[in-house]
Order: structure tokens, then sequence, then C-alpha cells
């Protein structure tokens, strides 16, 4: 191919067969803009009988060397979209013949209109105009249908794709970078594959995505325009998380003082735009989705930024500034929206301190037991090294429940579910069972700091009888908590010690442990038959610990508890811990997330193995099945982490047919 088709080539039979206009009287260009991939310019043309006709054309502009494919992206939207309520200009013809080098796009005229200054930004007015507009793309195509043929779904950033465009990046800018805002890009950078691995999970709603969708692509109408705002630049559309182009709009187009004043009133303009809720619920939960995407607006400037580097174009970026002026700004901009939302989160969020934790709260409370209350004690651990996870939880039952028992749950990817799950007689205020098939002994070495569990006995796996003998301490690594409203005491741990198995083969197996756990003690009501809930213990690669709690109980507002600690911080409270998606409860293996105030965090949970176990359900009550399942999490900050998850009683049926203890009689003592 010789070169891309450009102004220069349009001639009589261009006129004719494009725009149908035949023996035309001449025709004149008025240059209208000039951007990265192409340029535009407005085409009149006089007619036979003297009328001139206005229309604008695109091409490929002549400094562009880059890929097909957003040009493929603009001609295929602009032949798609025909039909949708879109604000744009109507298309009147676009083709695209690589072999050839025809590419040009014809578009009805906008009329009075100028393009978007970004370095300025809208006025409050524009602003508002532009959510309308925005919220009318992504209502055009049913979020819930599938994807229009004519559109790509939004590509994820490839880690090593992105890292050499930001080392090209610094190379050229370093420089002139505000360091806070280079440690913030180096954040985001580096933890690419968790931040859209995360975000890929949260399930946000789907729609046509401009892709960069900010005022510099907006051509605002003046006295006698066809539309307030017309979208141009559709080279980079997609479809993926319609917030994403929200996102860009508010941390590119904004002056972060103009943004933090107008901020809530533009989000309500656009979800009245998209005509749903707009209520608290619906703002909540259009912000979160904002500050789980908006890393992506920080990865569209670092790309386009490198494609154009020191390229001056006074034409887009306004008179006497240069495009490096320009994407210097939006970098700017989007890192100190970034730093607004708290992402990354570089110091712990604020909150409610935690209530005292007191020396008596480690032991027995033999005044807990009875009268609808009973005493419990959870130790856990989930090693993804050894590929183990085990879970202990004993407790001192009321007559709600019929007694006390002991569970243990041993799972890993190769390893069958074995499970301990038998009545006892009371546990003694030492914390020690001995009974015929099993021994345990749990002792507080120093108490809130260290507890060392001794448990041997036979456990069941599919049927097959397995020795089991733990011998595991429990290390407090973070402050001990009790939750705000319940006394229910938490101490986040390091494990470290042996599990040896024995009958899942000719030899004995032994694993050793070192990983995080955690250990908890409550004593508290237990009727948990009445009420949906959901928990979460994490613990972090950053050192940080968070644990969450949903409780849903009819005719009350949701109820949150939990605690947040960073590593070199005291815990705070949960203020909000909600579970975003509860799916398919059949779903074993689905992923499920978890809304966390105060910090805006949102995290993930993918279960790696699944520990269910069997509780009794007292009197009158059927048993119940608790789901329990350990895996990896991940934080919208790009944090990993690992885990444990458990969820409200099921009722035992043929589908939920799990190991557990049977009730004991009503005389056991």
């Amino acid at each position: 191919m010789a070169g891309w088709w450009s102004f220069d080539d349009i001639d009589a039979t261009w006129v004719r067969d494009v725009l149908g206009i035949a023996d035309a009287r001449g025709w004149s260009l008025e240059r209208v803009t000039r951007g990265r991939i192409t340029q535009a310019a407005r085409l009149h043309v006089r007619r036979p009988d003297g009328d001139v006709e206005t229309v604008v054309v695109k091409c490929v502009d002549p400094g562009w060397t880059g890929s097909l494919l957003p040009l493929e992206r603009q001609h295929r939207f602009y032949a798609g979209s025909t039909g949708l309520e879109l604000p744009v200009a109507t298309c009147r013809a676009t083709c695209l013949d690589p072999g050839t080098g025809r590419f040009w796009t014809v578009l009805d005229d906008p009329g009075p209109s100028h393009y978007g200054d970004d370095v300025v930004g809208p006025t409050y007015p524009t602003s508002f105009l532009a959510m309308a507009a925005l919220a009318t793309v992504h209502r055009a195509v049913d979020w819930r249908g599938p994807r229009p043929d004519w559109v790509d779904p939004l590509p994820v950033p490839d880690h090593d794709g992105l890292g050499d465009d930001y080392v090209r990046f610094v190379e050229q800018y370093g420089e002139r970078i505000d360091p806070v805002h280079l440690t913030l890009a180096n954040q985001v950078v580096a933890s690419i594959g968790t931040l859209t691995d995360h975000a890929a999970r949260l399930g946000a709603r789907a729609g046509i995505v401009h892709g960069d969708f900010r005022y510099g692509n907006l051509v605002v109408g003046r006295h006698g325009a066809a539309r307030p705002v017309v979208v141009t630049n559709w080279s980079h559309v997609t479809w993926g998380p319609r917030v994403v182009d929200l996102a860009s709009f508010l941390s590119m187009s904004l002056p972060p003082e103009v943004r933090r004043r107008s901020y809530d009133e533009l989000l309500h303009r656009y979800l009245v735009g998209l005509g749903g809720p707009v209520d608290g619920e619906a703002i909540g939960a259009l912000r979160r989705e904002i500050h789980d995407h908006a890393f992506l607006v920080l990865v569209q400037v670092i790309r386009c930024a490198v494609e154009t580097p020191g390229w001056e174009a006074p034409e887009k970026a306004g008179p006497g500034r240069s495009i490096t002026d320009l994407w210097l700004t939006m970098f700017a901009r989007v890192c100190t929206f970034l730093e607004d939302l708290g992402r990354p989160l570089v110091t712990p969020a604020p909150g409610r301190p935690s209530r005292p934790v007191a020396l008596a709260d480690e032991f027995a409370h033999p005044d807990s037991v009875g009268d609808g209350l009973s005493e419990e004690w959870t130790l856990a651990v989930a090693d993804t090294t050894a590929e183990v996870g085990v879970w202990v939880r004993f407790g001192r039952h009321s007559a709600l429940t019929e007694g006390a028992y002991v569970t243990v749950s041993i799972t890993g990817p190769d390893l069958p579910q074995i499970t301990v799950a038998t009545p006892t007689p009371d546990i003694d205020e030492n914390l020690s069972v001995t009974m015929p098939g099993m021994r345990m002994q749990h002792t507080v070495v120093d108490p809130l700091r260290h507890v060392h569990l001794r448990l041997s006995g036979r456990g069941e796996a599919g049927g097959d009888d397995v020795g089991i003998v733990l011998d595991l301490h429990w290390y407090a690594c973070a402050d001990p908590a009790l939750y705000g409203g319940s006394p229910l005491l938490l101490v986040p741990s390091v494990v470290t010690g042996t599990i040896t198995l024995s009958g899942l083969g000719p030899a004995e197996r032994r694993i050793a442990v070192d990983a995080p756990g955690y250990r908890d003690h409550s004593w508290a009501g237990t009727d948990w038959w009445d009420m949906r809930w959901t928990a979460f213990v994490a613990h972090f690669d950053d050192d940080s610990e968070m644990n969450g709690l949903d409780v849903r109980i009819p005719g009350i507002a949701p109820v949150s508890l939990g605690h947040l600690q960073g590593a070199t911080t005291a815990p705070v409270l949960v203020d909000v811990c909600r579970v975003l998606d509860h799916g398919d409860p059949d779903d074993r293996d689905r992923t499920l997330s978890f809304a966390v105030e105060p910090g805006a965090h949102t995290v993930t949970f993918t279960p790696t193995c699944h520990a269910d176990v069997a509780r009794p359900g007292g009197p009158g009550r059927p048993d119940e099945v608790i789901r329990r399942s350990w895996g990896t999490f991940t934080r919208n900050d790009g944090r990993r982490g690992v885990g444990w998850v458990e969820t409200e009683a099921r009722p035992l049926d043929g589908d939920h047919a799990v190991a557990g203890p049977a009730r004991p009689p009503r005389d056991s003592p």
C-alpha cells in the first residue's frame, strides 16, 4: 500500500460516489482537529444549484504508524450502531480497506460547536451535559443482553506490555512527574494482574465503553447546533464495565478541586440519565464500581501518552500547549483521583477503634452456657504451600443445640475431606476432652499470644476410617480484637506444627504447616437458624488482616461486624460488610465478593477446598450443614491473601449429606 487515503484524494468521483452529489461545482476543506490516530475536516460541497452542503470527513492522520485495530473499531462502530440512540453525528458513509489504504468516515456536520479543551476542563453545565450523553451511550444496549458482534470485549491489560509502556513513559516524562504520583503508578503497574483479575470477578454492569471518554473527545454545541453534545473518536470502543467511561471523565477532564465539589451531583445526574434508581444504595454501588475500576484509566493514560511522545498538536491540546502537556496533566489528575479514592491503600483507613481486650477473654466463661447461650472456640489455618486447610471448632452448648461437640475438618486439593464430628461430654474449663476415639487438649501457653492444640482421634473420609494427629501452635501475628456488638474474640495468627494422617495409603502422611490462620472464642447466643449470614477471615500479603460478618435478620436492617488491621496499626471496627452477590448457593465453586468499610474495600474470595460440617439443629429443628471453604482472596488495592469463608446453615437433605455429630441424648452429662 502506497499510503493512507487523505483529504487530498477527494475528487469529483469521490464526491459523487460517497456523497451522492453529481456535477458538484466545487468544494473546500476546513481542518477541524487532529488527533493521535485520525484527523477531521469539514468538507463544504457546492451543489449544481449553488447550495452548499457541509459534512465532516475523518481520515487517518499521516503520522499514525500503529495498529489497524483502532481504525477497525471505529469503522465497525459507525457501520454497526445504526439505529441505536447515541449522542453521535449521523454516519453518512464509512470505508476501511487496508489493502488500498482507503479509510474514511463521513458524518453529518454538528453545526456551530467546539471541541472540549482537556487542560482547561468543562464548565459546570457542560459536565452535566457530558453525564447525560454518557448515560445515553450506556443505556443504548441492554447490559443484560449479548455483546453486539460489531464491538470487541475490553482487552485485559498485559503485564509485560504495560510494564514496557510504563518504562518508556517514565523515561520520557520522569523528571516532570510528582514523586507521589510515580509511587502510586508503580503500585498499579506492579499489581495490574491482581487488579484486573479482581475487577473481572465483580460482575460490574457491561455495555458499550467509549474507551477514551474525556472532554477533549466531546463536541459541544453552540446556538443552532443539532445536539448539545456529540461524542467523537470511537477508535477505542469496546464492550466492558460501563463505569470505566465514567471514571475516565471524572478523573481526566475535571481539575481535582472542581471534581471534588461536583462529584456527587455528577453521579446523581448520570444515574438519572440511565433511568434507574437514584437512591443512596444506587449511588453507593456506583461509587464502589468506580473505585474498583478506576485503575484502568491510569493504564489508558500511560498507553496513550507513549504512543505520541513529544508530538506537538496545538489544535488538540490548545494554543501554545503540546500533547506532552496534555498527557502529563491527565496523568496527574488520574493519580490524584486514585489518591482520593484510596487506591492503592497507602495508609490504613480511619475507623472506630476496637473494644479493649482483657486476658479473661481468652479463657472459658462458665456463666455463658445456658438460657439460650453457648460458648465456642474456632482454630483454623489455610496453607497454600502445603495445600492443606484445617478447621477445628468445639463448643459447650446450651439446651438450644443439646450438648457439647467437637468438629474437625482437614481438606486439600489432593486430599479427601477428612472429618471428625462428634458429640462429647461437656468440655471442661481446661478445654480438654478425653473420650473413646478422640483426645483433645487446648493449652493457653501465653494468653492472647500463643495457643497449642493437640488432638488425636479417628476421622472419616468418604466412608473410610482415617487416623488424625494434630500438633499445631497458633501464634498471634496482630492485635487480638473483640467484635463491636458481640462477645467474640478473634486473634489473627501464624500457625506452625504438623498434621499426621494414617489410613489414606500404605504409608503414614505427615504434613508440615507454616501459614496464616486465626482463632476465635465466642460466648453469645447461637440461634443462627432464623437468619442469613456469611463470614470471612483473611490475611493479606502486606500483613494486613480483615474479617467481616454480614448478617441478615428478617425485619431489621443488615448487621455488619468485623475488624480491619494494618501491619503496624491497631484494629478498627468494620462499619459495613456486605456480600455483593450471593449467586447460586448450590454453586460451591463460585467466587464471593464483599464490600467492606471503612476504606472502600472490595474483597473477592475464590475457594480452593470445601470443608462443610453438619451441626445439630436443636429441639424441633432439622440438623444443618454449615458451608465452609478455604481459599485465596484478592483486594481492590492489588493485594492477595488467604483465609476462610463460612456461610449460613442449610437443612440437611439428600443433596447436603455431610459428616456431623449425631444429636446426643438429652441426658448427656
